[in-house]
């Protein structure tokens, strides 16, 4: 009798293969360099491949023996879908709160839900335009031209535009053009130069090339005086039209967006976004001014509204801020969405404001909408990871974290105060407490948190050294209050455990517990 026909033994994974015999990951017939643990994962999942495997199990199968949190497979994950090229987690799939699946075969695989993003699109990588200048007055302009520029371009939805934060990092570490391509899988990369106009202002030259390094297409732009307020407009349109020709006419209307008539305002908003990159809590009042400003000389300016409204949070401390302060975010955000209804950061800033007002469900929408509109934007994801956590969805809130990284691996700035919060409402202390260590310059709450974390883990000697740090810092600064009056949970039992923590801190700390 003849032997039964030997099965395939390799399973396809998008562009790439999975030789069950060797174990090593092909594509075009070359080895994938992939290190021991991510493969070790996706060996696992391949032996049920279309099945639900949950994280223990694989933890217990790649980390047999080592103690390891979730984020070390959740990092894993990453780095396996970055060596198969799946951005969209259409290969390995995550199973909410449950695990992961390998669907291998891309044509064997379902659809992905309506709102994920497509896996066909063009990568671009816009980076940091060089300032040529010598002007400290052109520098925020530039900046915010750069970003104005990435946003212009995935409003078409017809690139995937990758973080600036990736881009500028890679590009440090990577400085030939062909292998940064090849770093960030991009298609295209976008290169710019400000340098002096005659009369004043600057011009601004960009060259496309595509991931060959050839010169696909570049342009001047003048960017003096009142010219440079077209130009958030002109230039991923002209990106895009010599790229995409056959783009539908009303499409290109439809998205039409020049977000100011007035360059003062363009200046003042330039000038607030720059002092709020800086993350200098002593510095947003400047910012909120220089928002307010922004307002004032052109009221129709709809992003100017919504970073108004981001500002007065942020000068008020969040949940901290009065709630006249907070409602006066919410109104500023809501004028901004309505002025800007195509723009998906005035969308997802509004349902972040809304947040802080409680208004749940009316926040969810619109994150939920912003994100459909640009399904990239690593700053919409990050709201909807406070979104997830205010609702009491730590586990939800896990998952989106695990996709900025995918789209920002430069951190943003404040993914680990998020990260504890998520792993504390888990009860995955050891985690929350590790997230907490990884915050460079903890201020009040942040060090009650690592009070409280270290309380729940039975750490004395931390609860003893956060709380008399937070003693030293602010004498008389009433924790448990301050911690209720801070945080906007949906759920009475999710504030409750967080101050049940708190006053276990304050008990070990004073020898009462």
């Amino acid at each position: 009798m003849d032997p039964p026909p030997r099965q395939n033994p390799r399973l396809d994974l998008g562009p790439c293969q999975l030789d069950l015999d060797s174990g090593l990951v092909l594509r075009g017939g070359a080895a994938v360099p992939m290190r021991a643990r991510p493969l070790a994962v996706l060996r696992h999942l391949a032996t049920r491949p279309g099945q639900i495997v949950s994280k223990t199990e694989l933890i217990e199968a790649a980390w047999a023996g080592v103690a390891v949190s979730d984020d070390s497979l959740t990092q894993a994950i990453r780095d396996i879908r970055v060596q198969i090229g799946d951005d969209t987690g259409t290969i390995l799939r995550t199973a909410a709160r449950r695990g992961y699946m390998l669907v291998p075969g891309m044509a064997e695989a379902p659809p992905p839900p309506q709102d994920a993003p497509t896996d066909h699109r063009p990568r671009i990588g816009i980076l940091p335009f060089a300032d040529q200048t010598g002007s400290a007055e052109s520098a925020s302009l530039i900046a915010l031209l750069n970003d104005e520029t990435a946003a212009g371009l995935s409003r078409f939805r017809t690139f995937i535009v990758l973080s600036p934060r990736s881009v500028a990092a890679a590009a440090s570490a990577e400085p030939d053009p062909v292998r940064l391509a090849a770093t960030l899988k991009a298609i295209y990369l976008l290169f710019g130069t400000a340098r002096p106009a005659p009369g004043g202002g600057f011009r601004l030259a960009l060259e496309l090339i595509d991931d060959k390094g050839a010169l696909v297409w570049t342009d001047v732009f003048d960017c003096s005086g009142p010219a440079l307020l077209d130009q958030p407009d002109a230039i991923p349109r002209r990106i895009l039209g010599h790229l995409n020709a056959s783009l539908e006419e009303d499409e290109i209307a439809r998205v039409r967006y020049r977000p100011t008539g007035s360059l003062s305002a363009l200046d003042h908003l330039a000038k607030g976004l720059a002092l709020m990159r800086r993350a200098d809590p002593a510095l947003y009042p400047a910012a909120k001014a220089e928002f307010e400003a922004a307002c004032a000389d052109d009221p129709s300016f709809g992003m100017a509204h919504s970073q108004l409204s981001w500002a007065e949070l942020s000068a008020g401390g969040f949940g901290l801020a009065p709630l006249e302060a907070r409602l006066r975010a919410r109104d500023h955000a809501q004028r901004g969405a309505d002025l800007a209804p195509f723009e998906a950061r005035t969308v997802s800033s509004l349902g972040y404001a809304q947040i802080f007002v409680r208004e749940f469900d009316a926040a969810e929408r619109n994150i939920f909408a912003a994100h459909r509109m640009n399904p990239f934007s690593a700053i919409i994801m990050m709201d909807m990871v406070v979104l997830a956590v205010s609702r009491g969805r730590p586990a939800d809130a896990l998952d989106w974290l695990a996709r900025v990284a995918e789209v920002s691996p430069v951190p943003i700035g404040y993914e680990d105060i998020l990260l504890l919060e998520a792993h504390f409402q888990l009860g995955q202390y050891d985690q929350a407490a590790a997230a907490v260590g990884r915050i460079a310059h903890p201020d009040l709450r942040q060090r009650t948190w690592a009070a409280a974390i270290a309380a729940m883990r039975g750490d004395i000697a931390t609860v003893r050294r956060e709380l008399e740090a937070v003693a030293r810092m602010a004498p008389g600064w009433d924790p448990l209050a301050n911690m209720r009056a801070g945080y906007d949970y949906e759920h009475e039992a999710d504030m409750r455990r967080m101050l049940d923590a708190v006053d276990l801190a304050l008990r070990m700390w004073r020898g009462t517990a």
